[in-house]
């Protein structure tokens, strides 16, 4: 018979929560490589643990889930702050009984449709005070 303890059991979940870091942080840098390439590299690791960090506090807890959150903070920021419809994505992130995929995906639907798939890009200090702007 296979007994597996509770101390192996988190190491797995440690090893499988690592290699999803890591995986992600990969695929920022190559999604995104002006933003998390070359000497930002460590970027994408810490965009990848605050997104991890906001899921569980809102029960975003599959990798489908927490890939779409991540895609969300890389295209909106960390808060949203860059999609027009910021206010509602976090009312509806911090849902309280809705699945975490659906969250997602009603989050994704919306800021998607709001930009028209255009890119949110951060103006400056010196351009315009760090209002974002679609290009």
């Amino acid at each position: 018979m296979l007994v597996i303890r509770l101390a192996q059991m988190e190491a797995l979940g440690l090893d499988s929560k690592a290699r999803f870091e890591r995986e992600m942080a990969a695929w920022l840098r190559g999604e995104y490589p002006d933003r998390f390439g070359g000497a930002k590299e460590g970027e994408a690791g810490q965009l990848v643990q605050a997104a991890m960090q906001t899921g569980a506090r809102h029960g975003i807890d599959t990798d489908r889930s927490l890939t779409v959150l991540i895609a969300l903070m890389a295209d909106y920021g960390e808060r949203f702050e860059l999609s027009p419809d910021a206010g509602w994505g976090r009312e509806m992130l911090a849902h309280p009984t809705l699945p975490a995929d659906l969250k997602m995906r009603m989050i994704s639907a919306r800021f998607d449709s709001r930009t028209q798939g255009r890119a949110i890009v951060r103006i400056g200090a010196g351009d315009g005070g760090g209002r974002a702007a679609g290009s």
